[in-house]
């Protein structure tokens, strides 16, 4: 099975309720709830004022690490 993501509300509508219906099994599961996060910050407007993008790139910057934290 394959999923192609054309655009934000694909990610949001999708791919999101696909996975928190199959949850990961691997650490990739913290990774996902801030990808998320991210997705909900970005719907919400948050990218468009300078606080939002500092918010989004401090979560993101937790991301795909291997550590799991």
């Amino acid at each position: 099975m394959a999923y192609r993501v054309r655009g934000l509300n694909h990610l949001t509508e999708r791919i999101v309720p696909f996975f928190e219906k199959h949850p990961l099994k691997s650490k990739k599961r913290v990774d996902f709830a801030r990808f998320r996060k991210i997705l909900y910050l970005i719907n919400q407007g948050k990218h468009l004022k300078p606080e939002g993008i500092e918010e989004i790139r401090a979560i993101a910057s937790e991301m795909n690490t291997g550590s799991g934290r």
